[in-house]
């Protein structure tokens, strides 16, 4: 059997109901892919899907209706994400990897779009277009306000990007071994390696060029739930300083962010309750926080979403400098206070609101500290 000429690979663990919905997806591209006439002679086993599995026990693809062992299999991985995207390229026989994650869908057009991009472009990666569907409630919208969901956005139109979300990303097979994979040694089982590894192929002067007409549909669900967005947001932000260590390239100073001026504030705060012994002024900080929230809400996105809305997104922001600046500290490194990893060449493009933030950070320090002296001349 000659080999095909690209490698779906799935990184999966549980999800038998959206890997079912997948692997159909794949199955309709690839009917209409052979059916079709496509002008590069493209035989029947021209793809594979490789299913990287560590659910317990593994996956039995015999109760997936559209399966077919043929040019499908699975294979078992640990639950690290990496790994098992890594381990999927490894037992790939085509000479293209692309990755895709198990609750998404391809679109009907997308083999033939990768497959004529990797014939007739002297590129070596790609970056698909990624859509997400489904109902939206203000968690969903909170997550966009907050520019935490930016793999939609950021593969709108042509052109180049520095990273693309690893739910769709086309590469070819012997880059991405030079390159050495996903960095498993990044902490948490999953998160930053699609940065990670973009900013790689960066400096092996490769880009990631936009493919527009390879979609890839994921659903809102899983980013529309408070009890899953806040630890991946807090991890996002942890994962932040490891990216920054290995990438010092991209490392700009930086006005000080929230996460500064909130060590600074509870630092006064301590130093007043200790030499004052007004315990009260402990309150400060969280009240600070809670204020200076507020008003950045009032400012920034009026007339656009909800206030509930738009005071949410800032608080994920925030919270997920505060991941940041948390691993700096863990690792004795206070840098977060004049630094930060930045990804676009214009700052104005990544943190458009980040003036209007800080004056709601000293507008809310000027009341509470106010409100400080109140409680230490009683």
């Amino acid at each position: 059997m000659s080999a095909p000429l690209l490698s779906i690979v799935v990184p999966t663990e549980g999800r038998l109901r959206e890997i079912r919905a997948l692997v159909e997806s794949v199955q309709k591209a690839r009917s209409s892919l052979v059916s079709s006439p496509t002008g590069f002679g493209v035989p029947n086993d021209a793809i594979e899907l490789l299913l990287v599995d560590s659910s317990e026990p593994l996956l039995d693809p015999s109760s997936i209706s559209a399966w077919d062992p043929s040019w499908m299999r699975v294979y078992p991985g640990t639950r690290s994400v990496r790994q098992k995207r890594n381990s999927g390229a490894d037992s790939a026989r085509a000479a293209w990897v692309a990755f895709v994650d198990s609750d998404c869908v391809i679109s009907p057009g997308y083999l033939a779009a990768v497959l004529a991009a990797i014939s007739t472009r002297d590129v070596k990666a790609f970056a698909g277009k990624l859509e997400f569907s489904g109902s939206e409630n203000f968690v969903w919208r909170a997550i966009k306000g907050s520019q935490l969901a930016t793999p939609e956005t950021q593969t709108e139109g042509d052109g180049e990007v520095n990273w693309c979300a690893t739910a769709n990303l086309i590469i070819e097979r012997s880059l991405f071994v030079s390159l050495g994979g996903f960095d498993e040694t990044l902490p948490f089982r999953l998160g930053g390696d699609d940065v990670d590894l973009g900013l790689r192929l960066q400096r092996r002067g490769q880009a990631l060029q936009v493919l527009p007409r390879a979609l890839v549909v994921h659903p809102k669900a899983p980013w529309s739930r408070l009890r899953g967005i806040i630890p991946r947001t807090w991890r996002w932000g942890r994962v932040e300083y490891h990216l920054g260590r290995r990438h010092r390239e991209r490392l700009r100073f930086m006005p000080p962010f929230f996460t500064a001026a909130a060590m600074s504030f509870a630092l006064a705060s301590v130093i007043g309750a200790a030499l004052t012994h007004h315990l009260a002024l402990l309150l400060l900080p969280p009240l600070w926080m809670l204020l200076a929230t507020v008003i950045a809400t009032l400012l920034v996105g009026r007339g656009s979403e909800p206030f509930h809305d738009r005071y949410l997104a800032g608080s994920l922001s925030r919270l997920y400098h505060l991941g940041c600046a948390w691993e700096h500290i863990r690792a004795g490194s206070l840098r977060f206070v004049w630094q930060a990893l930045i990804l676009e060449d214009r700052l104005e493009a990544l943190f458009p609101a980040e003036p209007l933030q800080c004056w709601s950070n000293l507008v809310a320090a000027l009341l509470v500290a106010l409100l400080g002296v109140a409680i230490v001349s009683r």
